[in-house]
């Protein structure tokens, strides 16, 4: 990935804003390695310019009821989080990517692990975790269900890019524990419905006896 000087010194300096400094016991995001903070470093500044125009962000059109519209919706929250809260204008920036998108009826799928530095001894989660959002995604419940898929999404969006940085541990849980009530909810709504019960067969009919009888003889 090229990147100007100019462009990685920018990196460089929200991510120290963002991610703490290693005099206060805090990782930084890896060291500041380019490749750790996914593809999206590559596009600091330009959409949007980091810092600036969030609002435009939050107000761009996602309307309607598609999974699309929703997962829009639940990215824009996370970007102003990011934003307003943890001022961290990488993760917002990524965020703010995908919002767009997904705003516009683009196919945004769930981030994938390998373009993250992932501590090793989570990945075998965050991979299985992956692997039965897709199985729910390609039983159809982005069309069955597209908020609640969308929510599961965005949840386990915000568990990778958390578990990147590895030192909130209460926003890790967070976004882990919404992930994985998301997709418990989602798994039920998709089960089958049970078999209606089978009726118990009829009893049969006692023996009838007559109190006389006639009985012939040649």
């Amino acid at each position: 990935m090229r990147l100007s000087i100019a462009a990685l010194a920018a990196a460089s300096a929200l991510l120290l804003a963002a991610c703490g400094s290693a005099d206060t016991g805090k990782p930084i995001r890896q060291s500041l390695l380019p490749a750790t903070i996914s593809p999206y470093i590559g596009q600091v500044g330009k959409l949007p310019p980091a810092g600036k125009d969030w609002e435009a962000v939050a107000k761009a059109p996602a309307n309607g009821s598609s999974f699309s519209a929703y997962l829009s919706r639940d990215y824009k929250s996370l970007m102003l989080y990011e934003v307003d809260r943890m001022s961290d204008y990488i993760s917002a920036d990524m965020y703010a990517q995908r919002a767009l998108l997904a705003a516009q009826g683009k196919p945004v799928e769930p981030l994938v692990l390998a373009n993250f530095h992932l501590p090793k001894d989570h990945l075998p989660a965050l991979t299985e975790a992956r692997s039965s959002l897709l199985v729910l995604f390609g039983n159809g419940s982005r069309e069955k269900f597209p908020e609640e898929s969308a929510f599961a999404q965005s949840r386990f969006d915000c568990w990778v890019e958390q578990q990147e940085e590895n030192h909130q541990q209460d926003h890790i849980s967070r976004c882990r524990e919404g992930f994985i009530a998301a997709r418990n909810d989602l798994r039920q709504k998709m089960a089958p419905p049970p078999p209606p019960p089978v009726p118990a067969p009829a009893a049969a009919p006692a023996p009838q006896f007559l109190d006389s009888y006639s009985v012939f003889f040649e």
